[in-house]
């Protein structure tokens, strides 16, 4: 064998390694390949799976949105409401305020209305106290005036009673029995009989005297009453002999005598008991 035969056959046998390295390399990979591949579905299959699972996910997260999204919805509205609440308690809070204000100052205006009444009704109560004072006082000099009357009246009805007395005993003896005449002077003197003295009344009917004066009260007692025409409201002048004294008003009338008002300018002071009384025209 030449040498040329002994290369061919060195080139062939590396060639032959170099065949079997590249199908060993080719195999190789060949195999890994098919690793990569079946890796590469059992991933593709997990991604498939995991994709599901997203799209299930994102479905579920979808409708949790929506949920969350409906939810938001009616949160918005509850809370639009709660501000409309709000600003309406805050009116009402301010109308309230405003109706305290009003009426914390009619209380003020009514308070002190009722002060001014109090105050008006106090002065009144203390004016009416003192008029009822001056009432009960003017009562009891009625009252005591009355009684001065009313025993003025019996002292008068008593004298009114002697004198009737004394006149039918009077009559009785001046009375003959048998003809039912009445003797003359000289009879009465012969028979020794002791009259009193009669004072005949020359004057009219409408002429008095002051029986009693009451300085306090400004009134007096005069002998002229009902008997006499005397009416309540009538005038009588007063007179000292031949003075004129002044004007008494009739204020009271009894059948014997009456009570009088002095009529100012006269007061009572000037008046004293027994000046005469007449009837004004």
């Amino acid at each position: 064998m030449n040498n040329s035969g002994k290369t061919l056959t060195i080139f062939l046998v590396i060639i032959a390694v170099l065949l079997v390295c590249f199908t060993g390399i080719s195999v190789f990979f060949f195999i890994k390949e098919i690793d990569l591949r079946k890796s590469a579905e059992y991933n593709l299959e997990q991604l498939r799976v995991a994709e599901a699972s997203l799209r299930a996910d994102m479905k579920e997260a979808e409708k949790q949105i929506r949920l969350l999204e409906e939810k938001n919805k009616e949160a918005n509205g509850r809370i639009e409401d709660l501000i409309e609440e709000k600003a309406l308690e805050q009116e009402l809070k301010e109308e309230v305020k405003r109706e305290a204000r009003l009426l914390k100052d009619e209380l003020e205006k009514e308070s002190k209305a009722k002060e001014d009444i109090r105050k008006e009704l106090t002065v009144e109560l203390e004016s009416a106290q003192g008029r009822v004072a001056q009432m009960e006082k003017e009562l009891g000099a009625t009252q005591t005036r009355n009684k001065e009357l009313e025993t003025i009246r019996q002292d008068l009805e008593n004298q009114v009673g002697d004198l009737k007395k004394q006149i039918d005993a009077l009559t009785q003896k001046l009375t003959i029995p048998g003809d039912g005449g009445i003797p003359d002077d000289g009879a009465a003197v012969q028979e020794g009989v002791d009259l009193e003295p009669i004072v005949i009344n020359t004057g009219e009917a409408n002429r008095g005297a002051v029986i009693s004066v009451d300085k306090e009260a400004d009134f007096i007692i005069v002998s002229l009453g009902e008997k006499n025409g005397i009416k309540k409201g009538m005038l009588l002048s007063v007179h000292r002999g031949e003075k004129y004294l002044g004007d008494v008003e009739v204020s009271r009338v009894l059948p014997e005598m009456s009570a009088a008002d002095v009529v100012p300018p006269l007061r009572s002071e000037k008046v004293r008991k027994d000046d005469a009384v007449v009837v004004k025209e």
